[in-house]
């Protein structure tokens, strides 16, 4: 019962996006810029069309499957807080190269904004204490904005 509370009432989003066909991407093009997930989880439904890429730790793109009726799973970067980095988010892109329109359905999973993202007990010891110090859902989220979207920066 250690998340109830946090997910009692929990943020969602849905999000519908269209990744028009290109016939090529100069060097750092994408149809979607390499990023990490701000929240939780986020769960992908599948697409026939190809273009969803995870960076992998040695640094090397690798094109994720699309199985037919499987969603994809991405934890996000309150999974790696929570979990002091046991379980890291994951980078990923979209490059539509396949001469279609690729359509994604992402749908994210996460606390309520009040709710305070802090390392799990069963995540730090004395010889792996927290790496982050707590903070609110709704904190977090507007620091990753201010960090990664020109639009919501003060200038």
């Amino acid at each position: 019962d250690y998340f109830d509370a946090m997910f009692e009432k929990p943020n969602t989003i849905q999000r519908l996006t269209h990744y028009p066909p290109r016939e090529r991407y100069d060097e750092n093009e994408f149809s979607i810029a390499p990023h990490t997930d701000s929240g939780f989880m986020t769960l992908l439904a599948p697409s026939e069309v190809p273009g969803l890429q995870i960076r992998l730790p040695n640094g090397d793109w690798f094109d994720a499957p699309s199985i037919p009726g499987c969603f994809t799973v991405n934890g996000g970067d309150i999974l790696k807080r929570w979990t002091n980095e046991r379980f890291l988010s994951t980078p990923h892109r979209a490059i539509n190269s396949a001469g279609v329109a690729r359509y994604a359905i992402p749908f994210f999973f996460d606390t309520h904004p009040d709710s305070t993202i802090a390392c799990l007990p069963s995540c730090q010891s004395a010889d792996n204490p927290a790496k982050y110090e707590p903070i609110s859902f709704h904190d977090y989220a507007v620091w990753y904005a201010t960090k990664n979207y020109v639009h919501q920066q003060k200038g």
